[in-house]
């Protein structure tokens, strides 16, 4: 490993979500409550209603600020390809500004790349499935090459499903129901996080790099509620913790990406813990 630490990124990104900037002042929160170091920020612009933008081709539907996400995807690929970190922690605001993340890793590792998905809702919609035209419910399905043109010319080698590990996922709509059914994708219960049965997952995973999402709602709101959609039956801030020092240790963790925050300090200074103990476990 190497012996600095990952690189930070910074996506405030809010389009995703589109109802409010929340998850960009709860991401530069999270920056904040890391402290003093070098990070790169993707410029993003202030909060303002979006409109539904019309996308094209097999999944022809809407995207609420498709073309701001495109460019700050574009942006973030362009910075993660002329630095090419060993390690990169992305501190991402919406669920959608881990999409050029995953689609980078997966473009420079191949079937070498494992994704744990950690998140109550399986982001799985298309711009034609989607009841909310909202991105952040759909950048899992865009990384496996089902998405908007303007995104899928940054998604050079999808993502399939074999390399995918979900847990925690609980909240779905019916489209996407309808694709776990038929996909090799088989999630794992918030209880599996927290026995060991997810860790087993991946150690038993021919994977040997891995990129994992944390989406702060997968857990659980009485423990951790300032996220963008809380949704009970999560596990605890600690248990995922404890998952994350335990994968660090087994495999080598390439990248991980948090996003969905919305709180202020306190919760923002939680989480930061929970990087400094990866960090302790040896994570650089």
């Amino acid at each position: 490993m190497s012996t600095t630490n990952a690189a930070l990124l910074l996506v405030p990104q809010w389009q995703g979500y589109a109802a409010d900037d929340r998850p960009q002042r709860g991401a530069r929160a999270i920056g904040a409550a890391l402290g003093a170091g070098p990070q790169h920020e993707i410029e993003v612009p202030a909060w303002q209603p979006l409109a539904r933008e019309a996308t094209t081709g097999e999944h022809a539907g809407h995207v609420l600020g498709l073309s701001q996400i495109a460019d700050q995807a574009a942006l973030a690929w362009r910075w993660l390809d002329d630095s090419a970190p060993a390690r990169l922690l992305v501190i991402g605001g919406d669920c959608g500004s881990d999409f050029a993340p995953m689609a980078w890793q997966s473009a420079r590792r191949g079937a070498e790349l494992g994704v744990l998905y950690l998140d109550a809702h399986a982001d799985l919609n298309t711009p034609a499935s989607s009841p909310s035209s909202r991105f952040h419910g759909m950048v899992l399905r865009a990384v496996q090459g089902h998405g908007a043109p303007a995104l899928m010319a940054m998604c050079p080698r999808p993502v399939t499903a074999a390399q995918i590990v979900m847990a925690g996922t609980r909240d779905l709509d019916a489209p996407e129901r309808s694709f776990l059914d038929a996909s090799a994708i088989r999630p794992w219960s918030s209880a599996a996080i927290a026995d060991g049965r997810v860790l087993a997952a991946v150690q038993a995973h021919p994977a040997t790099h891995w990129h994992v999402h944390l989406d702060l709602d997968v857990l659980d709101p009485d423990d951790f509620p300032d996220v963008t959609i809380p949704t009970p039956g999560g596990p605890s801030l600690a248990a995922v913790t404890r998952l994350l020092v335990d994968l660090v240790r087994a495999r080598d963790v390439v990248s991980l990406t948090v996003t969905e925050h919305v709180g202020g300090e306190p919760s923002a200074r939680r989480v930061a813990q929970t990087i400094a103990e990866l960090r302790r476990a040896g994570w650089r």
